[in-house]
């Protein structure tokens, strides 16, 4: 399937939601995307034991004298500059450093500011001729949850790019209409409902929504740099879905 040989590392928090996530996206690679088991990664492992030496470890265990395709997906929080797998802080100037330049690789951050991550790799020399990263924000903002996954799947089971702008959770919400008839003097909250208070200082409780629409919450806006990489990850349809 893959005219280079592909490894991929998958990095989780110290959340259950991060490790729930990145094992899900591990069965992704593995059962969807045909990246065998013996080339995949993840840090921590079941057993929740991982630590910054265990992504090392993968880096300096790639096959030498060739070159290779690496793919690295995070999910965890961030900071401006920082990432922290298992709970341990690393800084992405640091992390960068790991990669090889011969090789190509595609990062996939899911973290708060991941914006952040791209500087250090464009010092490195490393963005944007040899790999591609998609992170979930801006360096100055932050994501929410698995949304940037959650996105980006859809496109990779597609084989489409990923172009993304802004990106959130949809959530639906009541659209309160009013009795236009009545003279109110102000609206309020009592009780969990918005209630009418009308001029004689009677209050009566607001009509029930007849109508609802979605709006986007938890609003982010993806950064995409580098080559465009995505393919690295596209859903094969020879691999048998488990």
């Amino acid at each position: 399937m893959f005219a280079r040989p592909v490894y991929a590392l998958l990095i989780s928090g110290n959340e259950s939601p991060h490790y729930q996530a990145t094992e899900r996206m591990a069965k992704f690679v593995r059962d969807r995307v045909g990246i065998p088991q013996q080339r995949i990664k993840v840090v921590p492992a079941s057993g929740r034991e991982g630590s910054l030496a265990d992504i090392k470890s993968f880096f300096d265990n790639l096959p030498k004298f060739r070159s290779l395709d690496v793919v690295v997906i995070y999910q965890g929080h961030g900071l401006p500059d920082y990432f922290f797998p298992n709970g341990q802080i690393y800084a992405y100037e640091d992390f960068a450093k790991l990669f090889r330049g011969g090789d190509r690789f595609l990062f996939i951050n899911a973290a708060c500011y991941s914006g952040s991550c791209v500087t250090p790799f464009e010092r490195a020399g490393l963005i944007p001729n040899h790999g591609q990263i998609i992170t979930a924000s801006r360096q100055v903002e932050k994501a929410y949850g698995d949304i940037l996954i959650n996105s980006l799947t859809p496109s990779l089971i597609k084989g489409k790019p990923y172009q993304r702008k802004v990106i959130g959770r949809w959530v639906e919400t009541d659209v309160i209409e009013f009795n236009p008839k009545v003279e109110i003097a102000r609206r309020e909250m009592r009780d969990g409902r918005e209630i009418e208070i009308i001029n004689d200082g009677r209050w009566i409780m607001a009509p029930n929504p007849k109508r609802t629409k979605k709006e986007l919450t938890g609003k982010s806006h993806p950064v995409i740099a580098g080559m465009s990489l995505e393919d690295l990850l596209f859903v094969n349809p020879g691999v048998n879905v488990v």
